[in-house]
């Protein structure tokens, strides 16, 4: 299955952070998940999900800064 779109990588790649073993599809990391979503076969498709994955990383980055003030002492 290859990713139709930027968002479609993305909800990919969020399903498996959010589900991993558990999701529908057993990958052992984002390099299978990449595989299978054919970044290494269409440039098109690896551009989707490089730009993808960025786009998570802000989100993620931005969530975590957000919760900075709840981080456990240590």
């Amino acid at each position: 299955m290859k990713a139709k779109s930027v968002g479609h990588a993305e909800w990919e790649i969020l399903n498996y952070l959010i589900n991993g073993e558990n999701g529908y599809m057993k990958f052992e990391g984002l390099d299978d998940l990449a595989r299978n979503l054919g970044v290494f076969d269409c440039e098109h498709a690896e551009k989707r999900f490089k730009t993808a994955s960025a786009n998570i990383l802000k989100v993620l980055e931005n969530m975590l800064s957000k919760r900075e003030k709840h981080r456990p002492g240590e």
